[in-house]
């Protein structure tokens, strides 16, 4: 049995959240910030959708 790559996939989730926010973002015809920084992505998001609340706390590096 191979041991499990957590690093990559933890990389590749918080790409996968970035990509999304950044998405948003431009959906709403935002401007994109170049940041990986997903709470700061968030906060934008906050601005066009109230709903984004909800994931702030998931958001945050721990």
């Amino acid at each position: 049995m191979f041991p499990i790559p957590l690093e990559i996939i933890c990389y590749h989730c918080q790409q996968s959240a970035e990509k999304y926010l950044k998405g948003y973002i431009a959906l709403n015809e935002g401007s994109i910030v170049k940041t990986y920084d997903l709470t700061m992505l968030n906060k934008i998001c906050i601005q066009y959708d109230c709903e984004f609340r909800k994931i702030e706390e998931d958001c945050i590096e721990n």
